[in-house]
């Protein structure tokens, strides 16, 4: 939290499809982004990662499972290293 006790919050969005890897992509640019800008807490929607089942994906199943697992670890390192 800043110094003056408020909290800078960026609400980010884009346009989630079924793609991880993409998705991973996005977020970490927009994380980016969003310390840039001064940020402290970068908020995604529901879902940006993996896409909306039913809409994204049939079902779950042939799921890219290590696509997630992995995109999941390096937004975790971005959130660590950018200070989110």
């Amino acid at each position: 939290m800043s110094d003056s006790g408020v909290l800078n919050v960026a609400t980010c969005q884009f346009a989630v499809g079924g793609n991880v890897r993409r998705n991973g992509s996005r977020i970490r640019k927009q994380m980016a982004l969003a310390r840039e800008g001064g940020a402290e807490v970068a908020h995604f929607p529901e879902t940006a990662l993996t896409g909306y089942a039913g809409a994204a994906h049939a079902d779950w199943e042939g799921f890219d499972w290590d696509a997630l697992r992995d995109e999941s670890q390096r937004i975790r390192e971005d959130a660590r290293r950018l200070g989110l």
